[in-house]
């Protein structure tokens, strides 16, 4: 998977640009927070009856990452992989259902969106 067109880089145009993503991960993260499940009630003289009773609740975060690298054209990325003129680092949210794509196809999407890559076509 690439995306290849005309990107502009330090005020030049490369025309036939090969943007590859070299990279992507993607972390889950859970945290938790108290939440009142039963408030507490309290005396006629104000003194507790029964105290709140609070569980906590956990919510689940995907977090995405990716790097890619801009090469001059395919060919120099087919002649030296490690041949990059620039690279770069991007964020996305994944979706880890059964039908997603895998983490890279996502990234892809993510890059997609970007103002400066949005119109390179696959390669």
């Amino acid at each position: 998977m690439a995306l290849q067109g005309k990107v502009v880089f330090k005020g030049l145009d490369i025309d036939e640009a090969y943007v590859v993503i070299s990279s992507a991960r993607c972390s889950v993260n859970n945290t938790s927070a108290p939440v009142l499940k039963t408030a507490a009630t309290y005396n006629e003289d104000g003194s507790i009856k029964s105290e709140a009773v609070y569980e906590n609740e956990f919510t689940k975060t995907l977090r995405g990452s990716y790097q890619a690298n801009v090469f001059l054209n395919a060919a120099a990325k087919t002649a030296n992989p490690n041949s990059w003129i620039t690279e770069f680092h991007g964020s996305y949210t994944p979706d880890h259902k059964d039908s997603a794509k895998n983490d890279v196809a996502q990234a892809y999407g993510a890059l997609k969106l970007v103002d400066a890559y949005k119109d390179l076509a696959d390669a």
